[in-house]
């Protein structure tokens, strides 16, 4: 399930609410629409708020979507947001929520 508004049709995570993943592995969201061009970005849910994620580029790849590389060993609450301007009009659609657990190489939660 995600929020949206109209055009963008559903978004594809590489990873699912729960995982466990190394510290340095990729994530991925597409957002599939009929009308390109997407940007993309991330939030986090930090402090009961949504927060977005630094990221080191802007990545507006209608083919691939967007990745982020999660560095650091911890309990991540993600979500993925894009954004489809057609004419004057900007259409954002928010991906559902996925909690995934991130540890050191070699580490257990």
């Amino acid at each position: 399930m995600f929020l949206c508004s109209v055009p963008v049709k559903h978004f594809e995570l590489n990873v699912s609410d729960g995982d466990h993943l190394t510290a340095g592995d990729v994530i991925r969201c597409l957002a599939v629409t009929d009308y390109p061009p997407v940007s993309y970005y991330w939030q986090r849910y930090v402090n009961e708020s949504w927060q977005q994620l630094k990221q080191h580029d802007d990545n507006i790849d209608d083919t691939s979507g967007t990745t982020i590389t999660l560095s650091t060993a911890s309990v991540y609450t993600l979500r993925c947001v894009a954004n489809v301007t057609i004419g004057n009009t900007t259409f954002t659609a928010v991906s559902h929520r996925i909690t995934l657990y991130v540890t050191k190489s070699g580490s257990c939660f």
